[in-house]
C-alpha cells in the first residue's frame, strides 16, 4: 500500500524543484487577507521569485520551518490581455511611511531601470515569507 508523503518529503522535493529553476520564478495562489478586507474567497494568482539561500531559521519573523523568502511581482498593466509567456512582470512596490512604520496599501510600477529612485523615495519591494508546502 502507499503510504501519503509527510512534509519532510514534499519540502525535500519543493527544494529540488527550487534548486534546478534557473530563475527561481514561480506561479502561486495566495489569500490577499488584510485587516480592512474581508478573506478572499478565491486566491489570486501572483508570479513570485524564491530565495533559497535565506534561510527561516535565520529570520526572527518567521513562524516556521517551511517558509521560503518570495519577492512579488506584478503583471504590467499593458500587457493584461497577452499570454503569460509575453506578459512582463515587474516588482510589485509599495510606499513605506517611516513615521508611523507602515506600508502603503497601494502597489507602484517602476521600470526595471529606476530601482534605485524608487528605494530613494522610500518604496519598497514586496516580500513575504510563505509556506509553499501549504497546498
Amino acid at each position: 500500500s502507499l503510504k501519503a508523503p509527510n512534509e519532510s518529503v514534499c519540502k525535500k522535493q519543493l527544494m529540488k524543484n527550487i534548486s534546478e529553476s534557473r530563475d527561481k520564478l514561480f506561479f502561486v495562489l495566495f489569500h490577499l487577507d488584510g485587516p480592512d478586507k474581508e478573506p478572499e474567497k478565491e486566491p489570486t494568482s501572483f508570479l513570485i521569485q524564491t530565495d533559497p539561500y535565506r534561510l527561516p531559521e535565520e529570520e526572527e519573523e518567521v513562524d516556521g520551518p517551511h517558509a521560503f523568502h518570495c519577492t512579488f511581482f506584478l503583471e504590467h498593466p499593458d500587457d493584461i490581455d497577452k499570454v503569460n509567456t509575453m506578459k512582463r512582470f515587474w516588482f510589485r512596490w509599495q510606499k513605506y511611511y517611516a513615521k508611523t512604520d507602515t506600508l502603503s496599501k497601494d502597489m507602484t510600477l517602476f521600470h526595471p531601470n529606476q530601482t534605485k529612485i524608487a528605494t530613494k523615495r522610500s518604496y519598497l519591494v514586496w516580500e513575504e515569507w510563505l509556506d509553499l508546502t501549504d497546498p
